[in-house]
């Protein structure tokens, strides 16, 4: 496995888990890294075909996304 992450699919997925949060208040905040996780691996199915290692990319880049917008979040707080 080469690849560890794949960009594109990590700010699609930021993206999508933005507007969840800020267009679906009903939906709690602790679903939203399960819902980038299972985009982000449907993701890297539909860009790399199936298998094992593809998966685990698209798994950690959807993940990836939620730390990213954690950690603008924080830095847009001055750390609060």
């Amino acid at each position: 496995m080469e690849t560890i992450i794949i960009p594109s699919i990590t700010v699609i997925c930021y993206v999508v888990g933005a507007m969840v949060k800020h267009l679906c208040p009903k939906i709690d905040n602790k679903y939203i890294p399960i819902i980038n996780a299972i985009l982000g691996i449907a993701l890297a199915f539909w860009m790399k075909g199936f298998s094992f290692d593809v998966a685990l990319v698209g798994l950690v880049s959807g993940w990836a996304s939620t730390g990213c917008y954690e950690a603008i979040r924080n830095m847009s707080q001055g750390g609060k």
